[in-house]
């Protein structure tokens, strides 16, 4: 894989284990935050590289060649609002249908979050509402759940959802507590007419459990999720497999 900026591409060795076979989580140097690659997807036809300062698209991914203008220049974009500014921050990425669903910090601070469409047409590109403030996450896990076309009678919609762990304000206690979460956006939707114009209106959020039922002890910190469809072209047979942690070790639970 490669490192990219706005001048220079260097080569960097991935890390042994993605949680998305489609998505390659890439090391960050120390002191050379500027030139790590945060959000890289595998594509048929392409892979999606967003750095913290430029987006570089290869059009092929045996010999990634990059994708250029008629006039030789290398194509970029801006990197913001599909990674985070910091790659210390948390945040995660999934494709569907060949556009890119982000969830990651949308401000230099890492205060404010966003699950987003961040690439398509303008009007495409939605993303959460920040008034709301739905979200105080750190994001763990996306996948993508698609539904299938000839055994969907009720015309489910195909669906994203994110996994983090984050602050619970429902609980007015000192200690902070979190709370392990799953948020779920629907790919067809385009926003609101009057209100949430460009905002998610399939927007859910719900609380995962995961209890050890003989002492009670509850594991409150999301640290993975892995995604397997055990029936291919099911959606019905997909099943999420958690890693939680509490204060003291390490659970794998079947959510």
């Amino acid at each position: 894989a490669l490192s990219s900026t706005l001048n220079t591409m260097t080569e960097v060795r991935p890390l042994s284990k993605a949680p998305n076979p489609q998505l390659l989580w890439l090391p960050t140097a120390p002191g050379v935050c500027s030139r790590c690659v945060c959000v890289c997807v595998f594509t048929a036809v392409c892979v999606h590289l967003d750095g913290l300062n430029a987006e570089h698209k290869f059009r092929n991914i045996s010999s990634f060649s990059l994708e250029k203008h008629e006039d030789g220049s290398m194509k970029m974009e801006t990197g913001k609002g599909k990674c985070p500014f910091e790659p210390s921050q948390h945040y995660t990425a999934v494709m569907a249908g060949g556009i890119l669903y982000t969830a990651a910090t949308s401000n230099f601070l890492g205060t404010m979050y966003d699950i987003s469409r961040a690439t398509g047409t303008e009007q495409e590109r939605i993303r959460t509402e920040q008034s709301i403030n739905w979200l105080n996450p750190e994001f763990v896990s996306s996948a993508f759940i698609q539904e299938d076309e000839k055994h969907n009678p009720t015309g489910e919609d195909d669906k994203m959802y994110f996994f983090f762990t984050e602050v619970a304000k429902e609980y007015d206690l000192y200690t902070k507590i979190k709370v392990p979460r799953v948020a779920r956006v629907c790919k067809s939707d385009v926003g609101g007419m009057k209100t949430l114009q460009r905002r998610w209106t399939t927007f859910l959020k719900a609380q995962l459990v995961c209890e050890d039922r003989a002492s009670g002890q509850r594991f409150n910190v999301l640290s993975d999720v892995f995604t397997v469809q055990h029936q291919p072209g099911d959606p019905s047979s997909t099943h999420f497999y958690g890693i939680f942690t509490s204060q003291w070790y390490f659970v794998l639970f079947h959510l």
